[in-house]
């Protein structure tokens, strides 16, 4: 079609766009009739489909105003010109079951070859001032939850304005409202960090982004008494009329690091009680172990049968306390003591613990075989503890027959998942949990001696090399450990307690 040309069409589609536009439209001719109501139009005003065309306009006009409309409408055509919506005509419809509806209306005359019709546009106010309201209550909903958070809130505009705080921002900092409207942020944050703040804060609005609560934010902030409070920020953007805002959310963690001082202070209590606790009964029981075999040897034909009897349960008592007593001092160092994190074989590590079960194997009569395995970044001595004590159960747990043991491991993505698998006497799935838990004993002392902690060693190892352990076993089908090693070294899971609460407490920026 050339420039100039007019499409057949457009008639039939500026008619049908009328017809199907969001906005009700309704075509009124000189006389006052309508010749044209869109869809929009009929569900406003309650009409069904077609019945609003012929009708007299004035039908839609409450009663109270009726009267004069048709010399309103008269005096229009003499003079018409576009009234835009909102130019004051704020007026009143009356819908086909009486009830009325507050109404908006635009005018706009249109010459036709049938002549001259005025073009009205109506909008409903009511289901505008509905939305209004519900807008209204949203941001009333909005502001609630802003000024009863837990937490405290600051907004900042880009010139780092505050422009938006809650009561829980007041009682952290100790300001009243209208001393910090319109403040620069800095007023909270302390003296030697003021000075590099700006830029800081320059580039996240150059970069904005969402940080999350925790995410190396533990920072000061300055109360109005100059005191410091120990917080921790999370940022999250906002877009407003005004431009990009940037939301603070401030939690005061002063009672968090009170809380981790005394654990810490507990866990140092606590693991100089375990070293000494089992250090220092070591020689005492020595002592009673020694003297007790040298007057059984020495002086049993004075003894009675039954002072032999009771002799020998003190000796055996003696004998468990210290079993006990060392292995509450390992435990307590493989949670303690400082790890040495190297490049481990653990082909090696494997052929040490079987040398250390060696007498355990020849009186079992124990097969143990291997796959080759891997190197791991771990501490040395830490895994041999872990497979002389994973082998040595499968050794200790034995059924009728002679004990095998299959050391395998698997190559995953971000682990090597090493497997213990034996052929003994199994365990009960109920108790698949229990068993690494400090004194967990499943069986009686005479059937399996053992004190019961040696697969929470296992599992503090574990946890020191940021891995798991887990069983898989049915009673009386043997059993399968698994220990899940990182091949991504994690020097927070290798800290002690006492180290890592120290960790968690530390300013990143000291």
């Amino acid at each position: 079609m050339q420039r100039g040309e007019v499409d057949p069409l457009a008639p039939e589609l500026a008619q049908a766009a009328l017809l199907a536009a969001p906005v009700a439209l309704l075509a009124v001719d000189e006389r006052g009739s309508i010749v044209l109501a869109n869809t929009r139009s009929e569900e406003l005003l309650g009409y069904p489909a077609g019945a609003l065309i012929g009708l007299d306009v004035e039908a839609l006009v409450p009663e109270r105003f009726r009267q004069g409309h048709a010399e309103l409408r008269s005096g229009y055509m003499g003079m018409p010109s576009a009234r835009a919506m909102g130019a004051g005509r704020d007026l009143f419809a009356l819908r086909r079951d009486g009830r009325e509806v507050q109404v908006e209306i635009g005018l706009n005359p249109i010459q036709t070859e049938a002549g001259r019709v005025v073009l009205v546009a109506i909008v409903d106010i009511d289901a505008r001032a509905e939305f209004a309201a519900r807008l209204r209550r949203q941001e009333r909903h909005l502001h609630q939850a802003i000024e009863s958070a837990a937490s405290a809130m600051v907004m900042v505009d880009a010139a780092g304005r505050i422009v938006l705080i809650n009561a829980q921002t007041e009682a952290i900092f100790g300001y009243r409202r209208a001393e910090l409207i319109g403040q620069p942020v800095e007023v909270l944050i302390p003296d030697r960090y003021r000075r590099g703040h700006p830029k800081l804060r320059e580039d996240y609005f150059a970069r904005p982004s969402v940080r999350p609560m925790g995410q190396g934010r533990d920072l000061f902030g300055m109360r109005k008494d100059g005191s410091e409070v120990p917080i921790e920020v999370a940022l999250s953007t906002i877009e407003t009329e005004d431009g990009l805002n940037v939301l603070a959310t401030i939690v005061d963690i002063s009672a968090r690091l009170e809380l981790l001082g005394r654990i810490e202070r507990s866990n140092v209590e606590l693991e100089q009680f375990a070293s000494v606790a089992s250090h220092d009964l070591q020689e005492p029981l020595r002592k009673v172990v020694a003297f007790g075999r040298l007057l059984h040897q020495d002086c049993s034909e004075q003894l009675s049968r039954d002072g032999l009897e009771w002799l020998g349960f003190m000796i055996d008592a003696a004998e468990r306390m210290r079993t006990l007593t060392q292995d509450l001092l390992t435990l307590s160092r493989v949670q303690s003591q400082s790890i040495v994190a190297e490049e481990v074989e653990t082909d090696g590590v494997l052929q040490e613990a079987l040398e250390n079960l060696a007498m355990a194997i020849k009186d079992s009569g124990a097969e143990v075989t291997a796959e080759p395995l891997p190197r791991v970044r771990a501490d040395r001595g830490h895994l041999v503890q872990l497979f002389q004590n994973l082998i040595g159960n499968g050794i200790k747990y034995r059924g009728e027959v002679a004990p095998r043991i299959r050391v395998s491991v698997v190559d995953t993505a971000n682990d090597w998942v090493l497997s213990f698998a034996d052929n003994g006497i199994g365990v009960d799935p109920r108790f698949h949990e229990q068993i690494f838990g400090v004194f967990k004993r499943l069986h009686a002392r005479e059937a399996y001696p053992g004190t019961g902690i040696g697969l929470a060693i296992c599992k503090r190892i574990v946890d020191r090399l940021g891995g798991a352990i887990a069983v898989e076993s049915a009673e009386g089908h043997g059993a399968t450990f698994r220990v899940t090693v990182p091949k991504r070294y994690r020097p927070e899971a290798a800290m002690s307690g006492v180290r890592l609460v120290q960790e968690l407490r530390k300013d990143p920026r000291s």
